[in-house]
């Protein structure tokens, strides 16, 4: 389902890239072949308007065409629905006030697209997807990179070690406090986009809510985390 996500999506960039070559540049041309309907004398006093009306359309293609270039799925997610979105208002307007043909050419296709990224969003395959290790259970290109230093009924705690270039494969945390006995530089890819982290040693922080998140230490020292759940 992916591929026929990106492909659609390609093709809605593509016609809105079309829509802005026509509308800034071939107005006065080709715009008197099309819209027969229309005075010939429109097109050349109406050529600026269009070419700032095609400038928006270029603008919708290269948001489209930015999520080809976006590694994170969420983030990937929440951008092509956006744009998405701006397509689909873009074809409701032109239909209400030009011609109910642009809703099917401008507006369906989007809507066709969003459909099926929901539908990928809850499939079963995503949601199997979400079960996620744990920060135990997770480690990086098969190794484990945590251990377990105290557990009873009441409280979790876990040494998680990160050497350069090693880090954590995307895993899922309860709430949990932590502490830095060794800082280092991370890359750290989660809900909010991909960043870099300096992480000092003696930094302490708490996670109230269940988060989800991959890192990796792109520092030259070792780094070394103190994970502490409550059950």
């Amino acid at each position: 389902m992916a591929t026929i996500i990106a492909i659609l999506i390609g093709f809605i960039a593509f016609l809105h890239l079309y829509f802005f070559y026509f509308e800034a540049f071939a107005w006065t041309t080709k715009g008197p072949k099309i819209f027969r309907g229309f005075p010939k004398e429109l097109f050349a006093s109406t050529k600026s308007m269009m070419a700032n009306q095609g400038l928006y359309n270029g603008f919708l293609a290269a948001g489209l065409i930015w999520t080809y270039f976006i590694e994170d799925d969420v983030w990937k997610t929440n951008i092509s629905i956006f744009f998405l979105s701006c397509v689909i208002v873009a074809g409701i307007v032109g239909a209400y006030t030009v011609s109910k043909r642009i809703f099917w050419i401008q507006a369906f296709p989007a809507i066709v697209a969003i459909l099926l990224i929901s539908s990928r969003c809850f499939s079963s395959e995503n949601i199997n997807a979400l079960n996620l290790p744990d920060p135990l259970e997770a480690g990086w290109e098969g190794q484990k990179v945590c251990e377990v230093l105290e557990e009873d009924e009441t409280i979790r705690v876990l040494k998680c070690t990160f050497p350069p270039g090693v880090g954590h494969e995307r895993h899922e945390h309860v709430p949990h406090f932590g502490y830095t006995l060794k800082g280092s530089t991370f890359k750290i890819t989660d809900e909010k986009g991909i960043r870099e982290v300096n992480v000092p040693t003696g930094y302490d922080f708490y996670k109230a809510e269940t988060s989800i998140h991959e890192v990796q230490n792109i520092g030259d020292s070792t780094a070394v985390f103190l994970i502490i759940e409550p059950k």
